[in-house]
């Protein structure tokens, strides 16, 4: 049996930036790692709550892709979460506009048995109790990974510190991962990461590429050579980049350094389309082939003879 899960956050964003705005767009950790797993591979369902707002142009753009919404739970009477940002000239500069939680108050989304059989899981950013309660939902889960952000790190420790001893692999951005550690360096956040259960961990580094540490050893890779007027809206990135790695790692229950380099890769390249227009516009202009393409383009870029 194959199939993947992803658990997380399904939101509307509104953004703002010098160079344009979007409003009401899909957002959410669950969104973007769905999506870009589903056009890479199929059999990805999604799993998260929203309200009675949701906007069905959003469900129609995830089902055309063929991700699975039997997870996807619809409450009546309540609201979405949403999330509203501005960029400033320098896209790593970001600022709240606004943040509505929604349903991200009450339980998180009940898992159906077809979803729960699933042999992998993503478990995408969201509180580390909320993702501990999708994976006790799938007991023969053979693969899961969380992702995770700095807050949870500060409010929930030891709810992620009891999470990470649950999964096989981690990933953190790298102020998520020298907090979380407090170790002198990335690389030695990178080892420390394994010390709390995972049999491995990645750790992004956004234009600077990313660290793999694992039992076989550690790897690093450098990011698509994006130039600053190619980036439009960064949001989601990391949550595509952990989909696509999951689309690449998707019937393989034990992934060796090798493979994981490999689906960072994938999971680097899928990112840069992301970060090139609001929300998940430029995924779907991309396609499966567009991705391939600059897959193939970046493996030559990190070719050393």
């Amino acid at each position: 049996m194959s199939g993947l899960a992803i658990g997380g956050t399904v939101g509307i964003d509104t953004i703002r930036a010098p160079w344009g705005s979007a409003d009401r767009v899909l957002g959410g950790s669950a969104s973007y790692a769905a999506t870009a797993a589903a056009l890479l591979r199929p059999g990805v369902e999604l799993v998260g709550a929203v309200g009675e707002d949701f906007p069905s142009v959003h469900t129609d753009a995830l089902s055309s892709i063929g991700v699975g919404l039997c997870g996807l739970d619809v409450r009546s009477g309540e609201e979405t979460f949403q999330w509203g940002g501005c960029y400033g000239e320098n896209p790593d500069q970001r600022t709240t506009d606004f943040t509505i939680l929604g349903v991200l108050e009450g339980a998180p989304a009940p898992v159906p048995d077809s979803v729960a059989r699933l042999p992998h899981v993503l478990l995408g950013n969201s509180h580390p109790a909320h993702q501990a309660a999708l994976l006790a939902a799938m007991p023969s889960v053979e693969l899961a990974v969380a992702d995770t952000m700095g807050l949870w790190i500060d409010v929930a420790r030891p709810d992620l510190e009891s999470l990470l001893a649950q999964v096989h692999g981690v990933v953190m951005n790298e102020e998520e991962a020298a907090d979380f550690t407090s170790a002198p360096s990335l690389v030695d956040a990178a080892h420390r990461l394994l010390d709390h259960g995972p049999q491995f961990a990645i750790v992004k580094k956004g234009q600077h590429g990313c660290i793999i540490a694992h039992k076989e050893g550690i790897a690093v890779l450098p990011a698509w050579p994006s130039a600053a007027s190619e980036v439009r809206d960064p949001t989601g990135a990391g949550d595509t980049f952990a989909g696509a790695m999951m689309a690449y790692l998707q019937g393989n229950n034990s992934p060796s350094l090798a493979d994981l380099r490999n689906a960072a890769a994938l999971g680097t390249v899928t990112a840069s389309f992301t970060i090139s227009d609001f929300a998940t516009k430029a995924l779907h202009l991309a396609g499966a082939d567009g991705i391939r393409q600059r897959l193939a383009a970046f493996r030559e870029m990190c070719a050393i003879a």
